[in-house]
């Protein structure tokens, strides 16, 4: 219950202070997140199970946790990203043949929808109002040129 009124103080001295403050908590009891998702922060991490799950991936392929180790460092190679996207009503495949097209290493590797992401999604899903891209990449910025290519010719 700590963190829930951590939380709830910091979204105080947000309306307080007039900005918003990026909070992320991490629960150690999965069982505890719904609790703490009412108290409106911007993320919860929990690391319940992941490692018994991380043991198992790398028993069935070894050198799965030398993968989501780059993954989820900041310090080499590429990250996941959730890129806001303007591309409604494009295909899922459509936005992926220009990404393999484009000089940039990335990738596209789901749709964050309502909450929820979705890994290697279907290549004919349409992006909605409101999807996040799942994208795999040295930087953010990589997919502004695609976006705004993929547009232009939308509008043309």
């Amino acid at each position: 219950y700590r963190s829930f009124a951590i939380g709830t103080v910091i979204k105080l001295i947000e309306r307080q202070e007039g900005r918003p403050i990026k909070t992320i908590v991490e629960m150690l009891n999965k069982d505890n997140v719904k609790i703490m998702s009412g108290t409106g922060v911007d993320g919860i991490i929990s690391p319940d199970g992941i490692s018994a799950r991380l043991l198992v991936q790398e028993y069935l392929d070894p050198g799965i946790s030398e993968v989501i180790e780059q993954l989820i460092t900041t310090r080499q190679g590429s990250q996941f990203y959730l890129y806001d996207t303007k591309l409604v009503g494009s295909r899922v495949r459509d936005i992926q043949v220009k990404v393999i097209e484009y000089p940039t290493d990335q990738q596209i590797v789901g749709v964050f929808r309502d909450g929820h992401a979705i890994m290697n999604p279907p290549k004919v899903m349409e992006i909605q109002e409101g999807d996040k891209l799942v994208l795999l990449s040295e930087s953010r910025e990589d997919f502004d040129a695609i976006e705004n290519e993929i547009l232009s010719k939308q509008s043309a």
